[in-house]
């Protein structure tokens, strides 16, 4: 094994671009599945707001 294989294997896996791009994937996907939560709340509420009235 030659010096540059060692220095590379001993590298932190941070400094994979791979692994950066999957983590921002996942970081952006965590985001969109928090919105779209938030949002189905949101419509709940005021669904419910509306119905509220109706119902009684």
């Amino acid at each position: 094994m030659s010096k540059s294989q060692i220095l590379l294997s001993n590298k932190p896996s941070s400094y994979n671009p791979i692994l950066i791009q999957d983590n921002y994937e996942k970081e952006i996907n965590i985001q969109d599945l928090l919105r779209n939560f938030l949002i189905l709340n949101i419509n709940t509420l005021i669904f419910a707001i509306m119905i509220l009235p109706i119902s009684h």
